[in-house]
This record gives structure tokens, C-alpha cells and sequence, in this order.
């Protein structure tokens, strides 16, 4: 806040700043809808404006122009402060902060804790660098406003908002938006080149084909911020990983051939029943350890038994239970991928409840329903048709409310993800993509994955909460 007592230079530019505080005699919802009515904002944007440390409403502009905003922005009962615009606080030693920012940068140097969203900055941070405005006239008689908003995570550790930038779609307050920009031509290639030298190997490439997906999608995923994920593995251990598969599928085969394929189907489910969840932890392990992040690397530990428990045993509870306890199964095993999973040594949590997962299987059940009515459809086309657009609509609006289940609930350290995905795009993009294999003959199937990919990043977010 500028100081009254010292001399304003002409050449001074100040920004209005917003700390979340109502005047006294005002009431706060009411200057929210009043806000929201001067500046056509929608509520989870005026939420964050009173959440935030810090909001920028005005930048670079002149005192004449700063006083207009303030008095505009008092009427509302908004508690705005005057305060000298400052290029650039990366670069500057402690002279140019207060003693408040002082005392938040020192707090912050002595937390050594890996922050995983983010990195710590001084809790007053500097906004994203605005486009130039039309500066407010004097003279003018209509003093209305009019300014979109933009979140800056320019210190991900506590967000501020910043005005002047446009809004970026599918956002929310206090998150940091992913992004994955790569190009499709690129993967296409060396995902056909890595299926047929996985099939030319009899399975022996899979590992190589494995470690160029997870490398390619870290190299090409960013966050806002520019950080990135790294990857970084040795394929022997995956291959080791697949080996008891590759013995599964040959051991089948043999059986096959010599008894018969009754025998061999139930051979084969007790083997893969054995064998699977051994090859899931190691295969799922050796990802998330060459996986790094912010400095720091993830991890998932668990032993054998655990595995087969939460991998066989559970999902076959549900089974005989007639679907009943699917829910309760589904719940438990996601819960046990979350909560053993590490990232810098400390353990993700998971906050979703199995009442959750059963609210969500009552629409995956009224789904399944309607799709049986296609049995009693006369006409053949008809009927398929009909079973196909409702299985694509049971499939859209299962995998989007589990999705946002499993992100918005995997917690670790106070941080956490925003997953927002929609029905209806994910319901587009489900079936552009079946469209597109099927016109292609098969030939743009790794498009469609890519697609997916996208989609994916698109709509998870990361939190800095500290």
C-alpha cells in the first residue's frame, strides 16, 4: 500500500489490490452478487477472489486511474489497497519487499518439505504480466468495469488471481491446469513400429514398447508452470515382469493342444489368478520408480499377498455375491493403489467412501437395464444399434464419475487433483474415436489412444496446498 506521506513521482505506476476484505458496514455476500453482477463473473470466480491472498484488479496504471478504481470498488464494499506496481520481484534483493514478504520468504527457506504441486514462493506474489487497457476516463459518467479473470500460479503454494487475462476453460481457483502437447504423427509411427516389433518377438519387445509410451507422454506433459515429468527405466526388470504372462499364454496352448480346451480354460484361470497380480505390482512399481517429478520420485509397495487379495480375491467376492458387493471391490482396490502409492517417501491418501462407489453403480445399473431392452427390439440393425449408443452411454457415464472419483479424493500432504470430467464430451470423444478405428481399418488406433491421453490431461488439474 502506498504511504501517504511519500511523494508520488509522475512517472509511477500502482496496480488495486484485493486481500478478501469487506468493508466495515458491508455485508460479504452482498458485495459478492454485487461483484458479480459489475463484472459478469461466475461464482466459483468471485469464491476465489475472497479466498486468494492476493487480487490484482487493476495493473500499470496511473494514480488518477488507480483512485477512480478504488472509489468504483468501494462503493461495492470491497477493501481495496493503492500499491506501486513492481516489475519483477525474481531478481531483487530483500530491499525491494516488506517486512511481510521478508518474513514469508524466510519461512519458506526453512521449509525443507518437497512440495509437490508447486514451489514455495513468497505469499504475496507477483501476477501474471497483463495486456495494456483502456484507461479509465475522468470525465466519463458510466464508471461501469468490465474485466475478465485469470488465475495465476505464479505461487501455486497459495493462488492469487489476476485480472486482464482471459479465462482459461475448465479451470479451477487455486489448481494448476496440465497440459500434453505432442504430435500425433510422431506417436503413430513409433507405435506401429513398436506393435510389430512386439509381435515379430513374440512378446520379447513389449517391455521396449511399454517404456517409449510412459517416456513419450512425460516428455510431452507439462504443467502451467513448465514443470515436467521425467522417466527414466531399465526394461530388463519389465521383461521379467511379463515373463510369467508369456509362460501363462504358452502353458494354455500346450494344454490346449494336449487335453483339451475345457482343461485348458480352467488351468488358465487359476494360473493367471496366481500370476497376474505379480506381474501388475512389478510392472506398476517399476513405472512410478522411474517416474520424477519436481525433483522427487514416486514409488508403490506392496507385497505379493496383498496384491492377491485386493487383485483376486475381492473382485471374485463380488462375484459370488451376484454383483451385490461389486462396489465395495471396486472401492477397496482403487483405495489400495492410492494409499500405497509414494511420492517423495510419504504416501497418498484416499478420502472417498464406499457409499460413493455405490451411488455411483445405481446409475451403471439403470444403464445395463435400459441396454437389455435391446433384446426384445424385433429388428435386428435396430436393436444392435440401439444396444451399441446405450452401452456407449453406460460406458461414457461409468468411467467419468469414477474417474472424478478416484482424482478428486487422492490426497497427499493437503494436496490434491481436480478432476472434472463431462459426460457428454467424454461420451464425443468415445465415439469419434470408435468411428475413426473402424473407417481406418484399425490404422488410427494410436490416434485414438492419443486422443484419450489428451482428453485426459485436459481435464485433471494439480493442487498446492500447503
Amino acid at each position: 500500500m502506498i504511504n501517504p506521506s511519500q511523494p508520488i513521482a509522475s512517472a509511477d505506476r500502482f496496480d488495486i489490490a484485493f486481500y478478501g476484505d469487506v468493508r466495515e458496514g458491508f455485508d460479504e455476500r452482498h458485495a459478492k452478487r454485487s461483484l458479480k453482477a459489475l463484472f459478469n463473473l461466475p461464482d466459483y470466480t468471485i469464491e476465489a477472489m475472497f479466498m486468494a491472498c492476493r487480487t490484482v484488479i487493476k495493473s500499470d496504471i496511473d494514480i488518477i486511474t488507480a483512485k477512480k478504481y478504488r472509489k468504483k470498488l468501494y462503493t461495492y464494499g470491497l477493501d481495496v489497497a493503492i500499491e506501486l506496481t513492481i516489475p519483477s520481484r525474481s531478481n531483487k534483493g530483500l530491499a525491494a519487499f516488506d517486512e511481510d514478504d521478508i518474513a514469508d520468504v524466510n519461512d519458506a527457506q526453512q521449509n525443507e518439505n518437497v512440495i509437490l504441486f508447486g514451489s514455495v514462493q513468497n505469499e504475496r506474489s507477483e501476477p501474471m504480466e497483463p495486456e495494456e487497457h483502456e484507461a479509465v476516463d475522468e470525465d466519463s459518467s458510466d464508471d461501469t468495469i468490465h474485466i475478465p479473470l485469470e488465475y495465476s500460479f505464479s505461487s501455486p503454494s497459495k493462488a492469487s488471481v489476476v485480472v486482464d487475462e482471459p479465462v482459461d476453460k475448465g479451470a479451477k481457483p487455486g489448481y494448476e491446469l496440465l497440459r500434453l502437447r505432442a504430435r500425433p504423427k510422431e506417436y503413430w509411427l513409433r507405435w506401429w513400429g513398436n506393435t510389430l516389433m512386439t509381435i515379430i518377438s513374440c512378446g520379447l519387445h513389449r517391455p521396449h514398447a511399454d517404456m517409449f509410451r510412459k517416456q513419450f507422454f512425460c516428455e510431452h506433459l507439462t504443467t502451467e508452470s513448465g514443470s515436467r515429468f521425467t522417466y527414466s527405466a531399465d526394461p530388463q526388470p519389465l521383461l521379467y515382469a511379463y515373463l510369467p504372462l508369456t509362460l501363462g499364454v504358452l502353458g494354455f496352448l500346450c494344454v490346449a493342444v494336449v487335453l483339451s480346451l475345457k482343461w485348458a480354460l480352467l488351468a488358465s484361470v487359476v494360473a493367471f489368478s496366481i500370476v497376474i497380480p505379480f506381474s501388475l505390482i512389478k510392472v506398476h512399481s517399476h513405472h512410478l520408480r522411474a517416474t520424477e517429478f519436481r525433483g522427487a520420485r514416486f514409488d508403490f509397495r506392496v507385497s505379493y499377498l496383498q496384491a492377491l487379495l485386493h487383485f483376486v480375491a475381492w473382485p471374485l467376492v463380488a462375484i459370488l455375491s451376484c454383483g451385490t458387493l461389486l462396489p465395495w471391490a471396486l472401492y477397496r482396490c482403487q483405495r489400495f493403489i492410492v494409499e500405497n502409492t509414494f511420492y517423495n517417501n510419504q504416501a497418498f491418501e484416499f478420502k472417498a467412501s464406499v457409499e460413493d462407489y455405490y451411488t455411483t453403480s445405481i446409475g451403471m445399473v439403470v444403464f445395463a437395464l435400459v441396454a437389455i431392452i435391446a433384446i426384445w427390439i424385433p429388428w435386428l440393425a435396430l436393436a444392435v444399434g440401439y444396444g451399441f449408443f446405450v452401452s456407449m452411454l453406460w460406458f461414457a457415464w461409468s468411467m467419468t464419475r469414477l474417474m472424478n472419483l478416484l482424482y478428486n479424493h487422492a490426497k497427499w500432504r493437503g494436496n490434491g487433483f481436480y478432476a472434472n470430467y463431462r459426460m457428454r464430451s467424454y461420451l464425443v470423444l468415445i465415439l469419434s474415436n470408435v468411428l475413426m478405428v473402424i473407417g481406418s481399418a484399425g490404422l488410427l488406433l494410436p490416434h485414438a489412444f492419443l486422443r484419450c491421453a489428451s482428453y485426459k490431461a485436459e481435464h485433471i488439474s494439480l493442487r498446492n496446498q500447503t
